[in-house]
């Protein structure tokens, strides 16, 4: 395990920085859904809204809730509504009925209760998704206290040195809180709840407040532009970066519902995934070229006609890339193989064929839900 891990670390590092093949996977969904294919998107309903401010003046905090409308909480959930509509929309398994008819309904007990009685109007809908949003959010506008000496240098010649132990307020504002995003899949007739995900996501950031290490960079900058100086004419350019200013709150949440919603995609339906896997480098340079942009048919003919007489692990490897683009899953999995016989320490070859064994594993219930969805 601790090996796999070191490689694991060792192939991310090298992916920062090596050249990448891009590669389209498709992986089924973890729940099995092949019956339904037509869905609608319901209401996500706000369940609850705390947003705090805290403000500190000269050692007093004062707290005060902040308050959203109705129109803003709407706002909300039409946002988080929209993104799980978008992460569909990308999956073959499903086809979106556009419809308001359930969105209207003001909460998932409203729903329930129309899909239990049957009263619906849009009967092509063979199952709705809908939702609950958690929210808390505490802004922070305070001040970090420290005790430092400050030295004050006067410029130019004959400068003098007055150290002065002083408390100093740093001020700061933070942001920080939590998403709670509950997401539901009820199948229509009959009916039936197929799948629930609860999932939470945190957010902090702050700017500003005391800098690392106090005021010693400070007073060691400022010592050294008094050294630097000539005479009482010398003049030194202060050039400030843009500030820095603290996310939008629509900004956060919409950030941490689109990661939720992903995450509820992949639970229920069939999800297009993009990789962008290096390539090994000190192989033959045309063959690398090739896999770069894309050529895979050409690749391959090069490759492998390269590879009969003299086998080299990153010619393999690319080789396999090649094939694996392709679709070519056990082509692709001998060439690994080898590169990998040839150089065991490389984590591009044990990451490619653990990539691949997962691949295999996945492919019956990849091939049983898309012959449901061709079917329908």
């Amino acid at each position: 395990m601790k090996k796999l891990l070191i490689l694991a670390f060792l192939a991310v590092s090298l992916a920062a920085c090596a050249p990448q093949a891009k590669l389209t996977v498709l992986r089924p969904a973890e729940v099995d859904t092949s019956g339904i294919t037509k869905v609608a998107v319901g209401p996500l309903e706000v369940a609850q809204m705390r947003l705090v401010r805290s403000v500190e003046r000269n050692g007093v905090w004062k707290e005060e809730a902040l308050l959203l409308s109705d129109t803003q909480k709407k706002s909300l959930a039409q946002q988080i509504r929209a993104q799980v509509i978008g992460q569909l929309a990308k999956s073959p398994s499903f086809e979106l009925v556009y419809t308001d008819e359930f969105a209207q309904l003001e909460n998932d007990q409203k729903l329930q209760d129309v899909i239990g009685a049957a009263g619906y109007k849009v009967k092509e809908a063979q199952a709705v998704i809908s939702g609950k949003v958690w929210v808390e959010v505490d802004h922070v506008d305070g001040s970090d206290i420290l005790e430092q000496d400050l030295s004050f240098i006067s410029g130019g010649k004959g400068s003098i040195s007055i150290s002065v132990e002083k408390l100093v307020w740093w001020p700061y504002k933070s942001i920080r809180g939590n998403l709670t995003l509950q997401l539901k899949m009820t199948q229509i007739q009959p009916t039936q709840v197929l799948v629930v995900s609860n999932e939470s996501r945190r957010f902090a950031q702050r700017i500003g407040g005391a800098p690392l290490g106090g005021f010693d960079k400070l007073n060691q900058i400022a010592s050294d532009l008094t050294a630097g100086a000539g005479d009482d004419e010398d003049r030194f350019n202060v050039v400030q970066g843009d500030q820095l200013v603290l996310p939008g709150f629509e900004q956060l949440l919409g950030s941490l519902a689109g990661s939720i919603t992903t995450d509820f995609a992949r639970k229920v339906a069939i999800t297009e995934t993009q990789l962008a896997l290096p390539v090994a480098t000190g192989g033959d340079p045309r063959g690398k070229l090739l896999v770069e942009a894309g050529a895979y048919e050409m690749a391959i003919d090069h490759l492998q006609k390269l590879t009969a007489q003299e086998p080299k692990d990153q010619d393999l490897y690319n080789l396999g890339l090649a094939f694996e683009a392709l679709g070519e899953i056990g082509l692709a999995r001998i060439q690994y193989r080898q590169a990998f016989e040839k150089d065991q320490a490389n984590p591009l070859y044990a990451l490619g064929l653990g990539r691949l064994e997962r691949n295999v594993r996945e492919r019956p219930a990849l091939k049983k839900q898309l012959s449901a969805k061709e079917g329908k």
